[in-house]
């Protein structure tokens, strides 16, 4: 398990740090600009959906896969609607985010709105996953370029909301 985290984690740590492969013998990939992770397009929404989505799947008692599948896959999702939110601004200075990358907000929400319907599809037997991918949709047809930052905190925390309710629910069950 240290060494799967350390595998995911360790990009992060990296973020921002410029690399030179060229440093470590490889002068072939010399390029004059040092490669930085962050500009690579959806590396943060991978980042954060893996880093996240495998840091909460011991709260569920549904198979691990199957929990950190939807985590992450639930938490890139997020992470490219926080991303619509700043498309204007990234747009124009040119950074490469996948809303961007996709043109519009307009085609980011539809393919959301797919991948959500596939998670559905996927989890088909599981009120709370279907539950939350609903509201995952709704909440990328509802937040926009003009939406407050807030809002999207709403949008982050939406696993949290049916997953106590899936506590709560079972608490009570004979």
């Amino acid at each position: 398990m240290a060494i799967l985290t350390a595998i995911f984690t360790t990009p992060a740590f990296l973020w921002a740090t410029p690399i030179d492969p060229w440093r470590i013998g490889y002068s072939s990939l010399r390029s004059g600009t040092p490669f930085i992770i962050k500009r690579v397009p959806g590396m943060k929404a991978i980042f954060n959906g893996i880093i996240r989505g495998y840091s909460d799947y011991n709260v569920l008692p549904w198979t691990i896969i199957k929990t950190v599948i939807w985590l992450t896959v639930n938490h890139i999702c997020h992470s490219i609607m926080t991303d619509v939110r700043d498309f204007d601004e990234d747009d124009k200075a040119g950074v490469l985010t996948i809303p961007v990358l996709l043109g519009s907000p307009l085609k980011t929400w539809i393919v959301l709105t797919i991948i959500q319907a596939a998670v559905m599809i996927a989890f088909i037997g599981n009120p709370y996953i279907l539950a939350s991918s609903c509201f995952v949709i709704a909440l990328v047809w509802i937040l926009g370029k003009d939406s407050p930052k807030e809002c999207f905190l709403l949008s982050i925390h939406s696993q949290s909301i049916f997953i106590v309710m899936y506590a709560v629910i079972n608490s009570y069950s004979f």
